[in-house]
């Protein structure tokens, strides 16, 4: 049995691009937010004996299964683990960028551009995928603003909206009702 054999009608579920192919990514992240959040000191202790251990680590799991996609022959080890493994190790450097801001390129993120682009982080994930699709999918002939990088963009100028115009005043309104 093929990794084609699913339905055709599940074709757009199982997309490279798909939340289904990804979801264990983000319940990472949002482990590590979490993490983040109710237990800081229990990061800084472990961390704090062998953070160039743990920068190390991040790399590794993030770029090895890069690696392995671009050399052919060891393309399926990745199938299993790779999105998942770059997953812990994006969080593990997330979490050494909190503890040691300071540190060479962690002080990239502290920049007044980058941390906008953050702001408008979830917005972009959640828009990018309508942007960065072949427009063949949507029965479209190839467009300007639907390849890279002609889609960054749009999908800027959507996220900014969507922040701005619908989020923003969500989480405003979220914030009066806590108080209450």
């Amino acid at each position: 049995m093929g990794y084609k054999s699913y339905p055709a009608l599940l074709a757009p579920l199982t997309r490279h691009f798909s939340f289904f192919a990804f979801f264990d990514s983000l319940a990472v992240g949002c482990a590590a937010a979490v993490i983040l959040a109710h237990h800081r000191d229990l990061i800084r202790q472990r961390l704090e004996h062998q953070p160039r251990k743990a920068l190390a680590l991040g790399l590794v799991l993030v770029l090895v299964p890069y690696a392995l996609t671009k050399l052919r022959w060891l393309r399926p080890l990745t199938v299993p683990f790779g999105n998942s493994s770059q997953a812990f190790g994006f969080a593990i450097l997330l979490l050494l960028s909190v503890q040691y801001p300071q540190w060479g390129a962690f002080r990239a993120l502290n920049w007044g551009r980058v941390c906008r682009i953050g702001v408008l982080s979830y917005s972009i994930y959640i828009w990018q995928g309508l942007f960065c699709t072949s427009p063949k999918v949507f029965g479209l002939d190839p467009v300007w603003w639907m390849s890279f990088p002609g889609w960054l963009v749009p999908v800027f100028i959507v996220s900014f909206t969507s922040y701005y115009g619908f989020e923003r005043p969500f989480l405003k309104l979220r914030a009066r009702l806590r108080r209450a």
